[in-house]
């Protein structure tokens, strides 16, 4: 094959028809059917025969990019404007300047950028929304009659409650309606504000802050537009952020004159696992692994059951109006196990202290109530026991007591017993009544002061009796020994004189009083330091006379 260059062009060649092939021999110009193959093969094309003539690409019909980027003689800058864009697979040009169509994935950041959108950015749909199934979370609370209203809404609404718009804040305690200030932790710029704990409870209601005085919300500012049952929930705060409230005052209601309460609706997302609890979701569990309940209040209902642990329950009181059974209960140093109660410290002692009034009541439950108190060992005990039921009478027992606080003995009604410095009140003594030791027998005056008593001779040789009269004497009447039996001495009363005689002892002394009327005296009195005489007074002729008998 020799130089193409002054081939003639074939203006109408066939499919097959590439170039002429000049014979050597001859020079004749003959037509042959050349093939892609046979061209790449051929060593003699190189791209300056190529650049010298003119190629016209529809004569490249059929050539690959492989067949080309198997000759390394042609270069990129000898085929420029040489390929039409339109032959070209991809238009270079389109994917430079961001026009024409192109697949997503020729473009390395495409779904970074995309995804770096917000939904706001993107343009409005004009067809319904598809979400798959999925929930749409955080959503704020609509407002306009067009917007989305959220599940907090849906509730309020569907539990008859006339929902408001959401308050940023809500007071925990009484404020000034003015200025721009700081609650629950929220600094106020023009918010809106649940004015909830005013001490005027007339001034309770949702208000808008300001610079200056505060002024209602225009969607609670009327006497239709706050009625019992008004609701918003509160987006912010330390205490109330993220909660609703709900306005219990009954209706009729008039603003500004008719005294609002609100109360927490709504607020579990508050809630968190303290001490002892866990909160997975919305599931509030005792942790499995607390072992004693503290700081609590009265656990009105349900059971401990066995295994549970130590209950400390600090200062708390434990009330219950059950029984305890089975087990031992401990508390400060006093146990109560089986059927005793006992104090578990050294030396300690156990108190009963009924309240007020109140008495310490030992139940009979068929059998007459009892308390035995043992000795040392307890291998003994006296008991104190009640009446029977047929006496069908309730006595108090007054234990003995002493100025002095010394010890005292109560005397039982059986065996011998002493009793030292004891009263006995309407005393009834059977038999006997021995006084001992040459003791008296006294009988007081009625003031208590004074009294006469009877009292025995030092020394009795024979012990008798001295039995009084049956009967009442008269004015007079002296005892005397009326019989005697054994030692037994029967007196009766009898008239002075007659038969038996009396003998009376006298005291020398000073003159007595006079006598009154219709009586006389008789009495000794001394007459000088060697005599004494015996003298009486009476009255004679109504003047008394004192008259020497001897």
């Amino acid at each position: 094959m020799t130089d193409l260059t002054a081939l003639t062009e074939i203006t109408t060649p066939t499919t097959d028809d590439l170039v002429y092939v000049v014979d050597a021999p001859t020079g004749a110009k003959n037509p042959r059917k050349c093939s892609i193959a046979n061209l790449v093969a051929s060593a003699n094309i190189d791209a300056a025969k190529i650049t010298s003539g003119t190629l016209p690409l529809a004569r490249l019909t059929g050539i690959t990019t492989t067949n080309l980027s198997a000759s390394a003689g042609i270069t990129s800058g000898q085929l420029a404007g040489l390929i039409a864009i339109s032959k070209l697979a991809v238009d270079p040009l389109a994917r430079a300047n961001h026009t024409g169509v192109q697949a997503h994935t020729t473009i390395s950041d495409f779904d970074t950028g995309v995804q770096a959108n917000r939904l706001d950015q993107m343009a409005a749909p004009n067809a319904a929304v598809a979400l798959g199934s999925q929930k749409i979370t955080g959503l704020a609370a609509g407002v306009a009659d067009t917007d989305a209203a959220n599940k907090g809404q849906v509730d309020a609404a569907q539990a008859g409650l006339d929902a408001k718009d959401a308050c940023r804040v809500a007071t925990t305690a009484n404020i000034t309606l003015s200025g721009e200030q700081a609650i629950d932790g929220v600094t106020t710029t023009t918010d809106r504000v649940l004015v909830k704990n005013q001490s005027t409870a007339n001034q309770n209601g949702i208000y808008v802050s300001a610079s200056g005085a505060w002024a209602r919300s225009t969607d609670a500012d009327a006497n239709a537009e706050v009625t019992s049952g008004l609701y918003t929930f509160i987006t912010e705060g330390t205490a109330n952020g993220s909660t609703g409230f709900v306005l219990t005052t009954d209706d009729p209601i008039t603003v500004g004159t008719t005294g609002l309460t609100f109360s927490q609706f709504s607020g579990l997302a508050q809630l968190v696992g303290g001490t002892g609890i866990t909160k997975i979701g919305n599931t509030i569990n005792v942790d499995a692994v607390q072992t004693q309940v503290t700081d609590v209040g009265a656990l009105d209902e349900g059971s401990i059951t066995s295994g549970f642990g130590a209950i400390d329950n600090g200062a708390s009181a434990i009330t219950t109006t059950g029984t305890i059974t089975g087990g031992k209960v401990t508390a400060d140093n006093l146990d109560i196990d089986a059927n005793q109660i006992s104090a578990s410290n050294a030396g300690g002692h156990i108190e009963l202290a009924p309240k007020t009034t109140g008495f310490l009541k030992v139940i009979g439950n068929d059998h007459d109530g009892a308390i035995t108190l043992n000795c040392t060992n307890n291998n003994h005990g006296q008991t104190i026991k009640s009446q029977p039921h047929s006496e069908a009478a309730s006595n108090t027992l007054l234990l003995p007591k002493t100025a002095s606080n010394a010890q005292s003995t109560l005397v039982a009604e059986i065996s011998t017993q002493t009793l030292t410095n004891k009263t006995l009140t309407s005393p009834q003594i059977n038999t006997k009544l021995d006084i001992l030791a040459e003791g008296e027998l006294r009988f007081q005056d009625a003031s208590g002061g004074q009294y006469v008593a009877v009292e025995a001779p030092a020394t009795v040789g024979t012990s008798y009796t001295v039995k009084l009269p049956a009967a009442i004497g008269s004015v007079g009447d002296a005892l005397k020994v009326t019989g005697v039996a054994g030692a037994v001495q029967t007196m009766e009363w009898d008239s002075a004189g007659g038969g038996a005689h009396v003998t009376q002892e006298w005291t020398a002394t000073t003159a007595p009083a006079n006598p009154s009327t219709g009586t006389g005296i008789m009495y000794m009195k001394t007459i000088d330091s060697n005599n004494e005489g015996l003298f009486m007074k009476m009255r004679k002729n109504n003047q008394v006379v004192e008259v020497q008998i001897a």
